[in-house]
């Protein structure tokens, strides 16, 4: 599993599909103006761009200046 830098913004992260079914869902780097629950959403409902990690909860302590674990997510 390893993780590809978007050309597009420096700080968001693209994680490689070879995923377990147990993962979790991080907002990094730069706030969003919305509530927990909606960053859920934004999390789950804007998958194709990329804007949080997705990441395997054994490399979670690897990834460096995510703001908060946001929800776990059975995918």
């Amino acid at each position: 599993m390893k993780h590809l830098l978007r050309n597009d913004n420096p700080i968001r992260y693209q994680i490689s599909p070879y995923l377990s079914s147990w993962c979790l869902v991080i907002e990094i780097a730069y706030a969003y103006n919305v509530s927990v629950h909606d960053s859920c959403y934004l999390a789950l409902s804007q998958i194709e761009d990329k804007p949080f990690i997705i990441a395997n909860y054994k490399f979670v302590e690897r990834i460096k200046g995510f703001k908060r674990v946001i929800k776990s997510a059975q995918l």
